[in-house]
């Protein structure tokens, strides 16, 4: 897609993510927070490839750490829901809680390719 028909997106698009608004917030333009994600989306899918690939060989020390660095890497693109759901894997591991982590991953996934679709 065009950078500036992203950037201008319909207001249906918001509640996935408001460009503009989280731009204002990170002090970039809208255009270079597109240019950013763009960037971006790829190493979070591989970040998230590693995670499923822990969560299956049950290696609780990499969920821990993915969970860590995922959960900045959302959270600095203001994408909270992601982030709180990568932190809810984080503090799993840390406070050795029964928690389905392929759900919690599941639902990163599904969250990060509505982001994707908008791009």
């Amino acid at each position: 897609k065009n950078i500036n028909s992203v950037v201008n997106q319909r207001n249906e698009n918001k509640d996935i993510y408001n460009f503009k608004e989280v731009a204002e917030k990170l002090h970039v333009s809208p255009k270079a927070l597109v240019k950013l994600l763009h960037k971006s989306i790829p190493r979070f899918e591989k970040d998230l490839d590693n995670l499923y690939d822990a969560i299956m060989s049950n290696e609780t020390e990499e969920i821990g750490q993915l969970g860590h660095k995922l959960k900045g890497a959302f959270y600095n693109y203001q994408l909270h829901e992601m982030g709180d759901l990568a932190k809810q894997i984080e503090q799993g591991i840390k406070d050795e809680k029964e928690i389905i982590f392929l759900d919690l991953y599941e639902n990163i996934k599904i969250k990060l390719e509505k982001i994707k679709s908008i791009l």
